[in-house]
């Protein structure tokens, strides 16, 4: 009697591991998506178009290209492209982008993730998969207005830039990445259950 229970209490021991061991996981599509191809010769023009496809976006939110010389919207050897937080915008650090920009004759290029800038409820549209193909964006735009490029990212634009680094080709033409407070990790404590099995519930 005494060995059936425990081999009964082993083979639920074993069922309970391996539900949780095979239990759903929190899905995270990275699938880079966006085609550097849609900007065409003109980045402020698809910018424009972009934009303007977006409902509600507070006014000064938008992305935005600050040129060297707005008359000439010529290349520059460097170009700076800024990657704002979670819940956050353009303006988080401002001026220090914009004075980096002109320490250096920079073009400078503000982007906006998915569901920033327009209210809360449009944070609801925000996923991993539209972040990391915004910031695929924002490099193509710091392509397009510069030969080199100089990412300035807070909080969670940090984390897309460390992931971005270790893609084969997702940096392509990043000279250097200026971490401000990076997003690496929930401080909260049990926030690791999170991303383990049954997470979600």
């Amino acid at each position: 009697m005494g060995r059936r229970i425990v081999l009964a209490v082993l083979g639920l021991a074993v069922i309970l591991v391996l539900a949780y061991v095979f239990g759903p996981r929190v899905p995270a599509d990275t699938t880079i998506r966006f085609d550097p191809s849609v900007i065409g010769d003109d980045p402020q023009a698809y910018l424009a178009r972009k934009e303007a496809a977006v409902p509600d976006i507070h006014d000064g939110l938008e992305k935005e290209i600050i040129w060297v010389n707005p008359m000439v919207h010529a290349r520059t050897p460097l170009s700076i492209v800024y990657i704002h937080g979670f819940s956050a915008s353009k303006g988080e650090v401002r001026p220090l982008p914009d004075e980096v920009a002109d320490q250096l004759d920079a073009n400078l290029y503000y982007t906006r993730l998915t569901g920033h800038g327009q209210g809360g409820a449009a944070m609801a549209d925000g996923s991993v998969n539209a972040w990391i193909n915004d910031y695929e964006e924002a490099l193509a735009i710091g392509r397009a207005i510069g030969d080199k490029m100089i990412v300035i990212a807070t909080s969670t634009g940090g984390s897309l830039a460390a992931w971005a680094t270790t893609q084969p080709g997702a940096s392509d033409g990043v000279a250097a990445i200026a971490f401000i407070s990076p997003n690496f990790g929930v401080k909260a404590s049990g926030a690791e259950l999170l991303t383990m099995p049954w997470g979600r519930e």
